[in-house]
């Protein structure tokens, strides 16, 4: 799911989501301690550690859960790659 994404991306987050998550779905992305990249932030160390990325499976198929916008106005380039992953059959 993440094949080909660096390591650490920016991503546009208003009014989105992090998870908190438990077995059998895995967190494929953290935010991490000090998420706010630019502009302004209100209750930031509210998501430091959760997901922002999650796989879940379902039946005999699996759910991609984005915390956030990665299509957002075609503006966060660094985050198409993991939209276009969660449409892979059986991807890493």
């Amino acid at each position: 799911m993440t094949l080909g994404a660096p390591d650490s991306l920016d991503i546009y987050f208003e009014n989105s989501a992090a998870f908190t998550v438990t077995a059998p779905a895995r967190a494929l992305a953290t935010y991490p301690a000090q998420p706010l990249r630019s502009g302004y932030a209100r209750f930031q160390e509210r998501l430091e550690g959760k997901a922002a990325l999650v796989e879940a499976p379902v039946g005999s198929g699996r759910v991609i859960l984005f915390g956030f916008r990665p299509q957002f106005r075609g503006q966060t380039h660094g985050t198409f790659k993991l939209l276009f992953n969660a449409g892979s059959v059986g991807g890493p």
